[in-house]
């Protein structure tokens, strides 16, 4: 293989000796005006942009210049190519193509972050605090907001005064209305949020007012991707008793999304106790539930079940149904609902035998939340199967959980489960109930 010539190696020690320099910041790149790519280059490299490598080949006419950046936020390596179909005399020549390609990539990559981090939305607390930041979500009583120096924060919506923002917003209030809009102005009063026509189709078209006290739900209208509109939680319990080896093992999670209209939830319940004497037992359940929200607070869900009770010697119920009902009471700190409706299930008996029924669906729940450190959760529900196939015969599920934060999104959790039917499988108790403790962590 031929050595390269004095001249080429010296063209190339040039021009990495001008990209060294020009991504430095101390001169600009081999002709370029002075001034305007420097400082784009300090701006690149503030940004946390570090140029690695700068190739350049000649492989017969095509020339080949590659210029590789890498983010220092990101794994992703950002490459841009240029090539001519000519051969250049000097090979220490940028061709002006690349100039311009070299400086635009550093123009576009120097903007991105600062989009990116633009944070305009304002709080002001009622004690005369200032926020700025970008509003994410209101739920139970509290508003997400996301700053840049502090973090996310957690802010009681009661201690706010007023908020301003310029994305579209969603909001509930507590009669059921919903109104949608930006809120870019201070209300006229202290305690209001004044909207204005957004984007979206059901934008007021002048500005209104609501009492900030009567907004239960707010949110941002946003494209974000599915995963990112997730919430749920995750908890597990374990318990021994010495004095006859009895062992029980339980686990419950629940992921869901909730949108202007609706919510889907997936929920899972499961409990297993294993001793010396008897085989273990089995206690578990799946709930797929959609609910599809209704102007003045009126709802309907549909609901694809299943579940298991060795105790109660089932071994397989699947059940479909719907129920259609209201919020009662809907704010900050309460929310309580009751609905009814129809279910069709299906249930077969740990000795095989099998029954269909129609029965009729009786639902209700209450949440209560206290918002000051600790945080406690209370979630409550109850379930009235009353058979229309098999006359006389009903089923009940109920449940309670008492949850108390010990640090952020780390709970303690206490739950009580009971489970009824009058009408059991032979040879089997009518009833089941459990207590149980576990540690949780919610997203």
């Amino acid at each position: 293989m031929a050595s390269p010539s004095p001249t080429a190696t010296r063209s190339r020690a040039a021009a990495r000796a001008g990209f060294a320099a020009f991504t430095s910041g101390k001169s600009p790149a081999p002709g370029l005006a002075p001034g305007a790519p420097t400082a784009a280059a300090s701006r690149w490299r503030a940004a946390g942009f570090f140029p690695y490598s700068f190739l350049r080949t000649s492989p017969g006419d095509l020339r080949t210049y590659s210029l590789t950046v890498s983010y220092a936020g990101s794994p992703k390596v950002k490459k841009a190519m240029a090539r001519c179909s000519a051969p250049d005399p000097d090979p220490c020549t940028w061709p002006r193509s690349l100039h311009r390609l070299a400086f635009a990539l550093l123009v576009v990559l120097t903007a991105l972050p600062a989009v990116a981090a633009k944070r305009s939305d304002v709080v002001v607390l009622r004690n005369g605090d200032r926020i700025t930041g970008e509003v994410k979500e209101l739920a139970y009583g509290q508003l997400e907001f996301k700053t840049d120096d502090m973090g996310t924060l957690y802010i009681e919506w009661t201690k706010i005064a007023t908020l301003t923002t310029t994305q579209v917003l969603q909001v509930e209030l507590a009669d059921g209305q919903r109104v949608f809009g930006p809120a870019p102005e201070r209300g006229s009063d202290t305690g209001a949020l004044r909207l204005v026509g957004g984007t979206s189709g059901n934008a007021p078209e002048t500005p209104v007012e609501v009492p900030m006290a009567s907004v239960v739900r707010l949110s941002t209208i946003v494209n974000d991707a599915w995963y990112r509109r997730l919430d749920g939680d995750l908890s597990l319990g374990y318990s021994f008793t010495n004095a006859n080896a009895v062992e029980t093992f339980n686990v419950s999670a629940s992921v869901g999304s909730r949108t202007r209209i609706r919510r889907w939830n997936v929920d899972y319940d499961g409990q297993q106790t294993s001793q010396d004497v008897g085989p273990p037992t089995m206690r578990r359940s799946l709930v797929l539930s959609l609910e599809r929200y209704l102007p003045k607070n009126y709802y309907y869900e549909g609901i694809l079940g299943f579940g298991q009770n060795d105790e109660l010697g089932l071994k397989l119920r699947s059940l479909i149904g719907g129920t259609f009902g209201r919020y009662m009471v809907q704010n900050q700190i309460t929310e309580w609902r009751i609905g009814a409706g129809l279910a069709a299930s299906t249930e077969t008996s740990t000795d095989d035998s099998r029954r269909n029924g129609l029965e009729a669906l009786l639902n209700t729940s209450l949440r209560i939340f206290r918002l000051d450190s600790p945080k406690v959760d209370v979630n409550a529900g109850l379930s009235l199967l009353p058979s229309l196939s098999d006359s006389g015969r009903l089923r009940g599920e109920g449940s309670l959980q008492l949850r108390r934060e010990l640090v952020s999104d780390l709970f303690f959790e206490i739950s009580l489960y009971d489970s009824f039917d009058n009408r059991p499988s032979e040879g089997f108790a009518s009833n089941d109930w459990s207590v149980s403790t576990s540690l949780g962590y919610s997203f």
